[in-house]
């Protein structure tokens, strides 16, 4: 890999694994489809205007055949509700039933569903250290569950949100790569938050009157930590590295997101990080180093 993309890797890891205690702080005030709607929209404007700030592309090319930018757009509209739509909603439902570090874990499972739709899909040949890194990652997971087994009482609906909203973004990564679409890599994430941002708000128009008032000084903040940090720079940087290196790569290369969350969460909302919990980072810091890591000359 480039040296540039696993330093991206690493940041996007670092940014999303804070972003989850800050989703949990600011569920306090708003609903997960307004929040999340919120934050795609600071999202959406944030990379559109950093694209026509650059002098970037906004709109698909112009020497296009008609059906061409109709298919992009219809890309970006289904890539937009899939990554920033369904997959937005479903973790902001699970991250308020679970721990923030754990959800941070069960949110990033979409490494073993790419895999399988890359080697599917693209025809990549499913490396021993791809496999054994999502394996891996599988048993990082399981050993959070053994760190608290009182966890699976009456929080299996936000496990199955999780896990469904990383099937979500697996087939939205691939369906990304796949695209292929001729613009900026700033303007397709910020219209995929822009389409993905619509139905949110729209619903939760109808389900949060609270959406109609101004939120906290907590939420606030919250909305501006997530919709920047991780909708506009964490976002914009995955789906660079996705557009540079197989599928297998980019996903499993931010599994020290999980890392992060916990450490995250047990400084500022005194989450418990147990003997098993450190054995699972420990695992994934594995998996990690088997996907970025080099293979062996001889």
């Amino acid at each position: 890999m480039p040296l540039n993309s696993v330093l991206m890797l690493l940041a996007v890891s670092a940014l999303w694994g804070a972003n989850w205690p800050a989703m949990k702080i600011g569920l306090t005030e708003l609903s997960p489809f307004a929040f999340r709607g919120l934050v795609n929209v600071v999202g959406a404007a944030g990379l559109l205007g950093l694209t026509w700030a650059r002098g970037g592309a906004l709109l698909p090319p112009s020497d296009d055949r008609p059906q061409g930018r109709r298919r992009a757009w219809m890309l970006l509209a289904i890539c937009g509700v899939i990554n920033f739509c369904g997959f937005g909603a479903l973790i902001m439902f699970g991250v308020e039933l679970v721990g923030s570090g754990r959800a941070a874990a069960l949110g990033n499972l979409y490494p073993v569903w790419a895999v399988i739709l890359a080697v599917a899909l693209f025809g990549e040949r499913l490396r021993w250290q791809w496999a054994l890194a999502v394996l891996l990652c599988v048993g990082g997971v399981l050993l959070f569950f053994i760190a608290d087994p009182q966890a699976l009482d009456g929080r299996l609906l936000g496990f199955g949100y999780l896990i469904l909203g990383s099937m979500l973004f697996a087939v939205g990564t691939v369906l990304v790569r796949m695209a292929r679409l001729q613009m900026p890599m700033s303007a397709i994430v910020g219209w995929q938050e822009a389409f993905g941002a619509v139905p949110l708000l729209a619903i939760a128009l109808v389900v949060d009157p609270g959406i109609r008032q101004l939120p906290g000084t907590a939420s606030l903040l919250a909305i501006g930590y997530v919709g920047i940090f991780t909708g506009i720079l964490s976002f914009w940087m995955y789906f660079t590295v996705v557009a540079q290196v197989p599928v297998a790569v980019s996903t499993v290369g931010v599994q020290l997101t999980p890392v992060f969350g916990f450490l995250v969460g047990a400084l500022l909302l005194n989450e418990t990080v147990r003997l098993p919990d450190i054995g699972a980072l420990l695992l994934i810091g594995t998996a990690v180093y088997l996907v970025v890591a080099p293979p062996r000359r001889r």
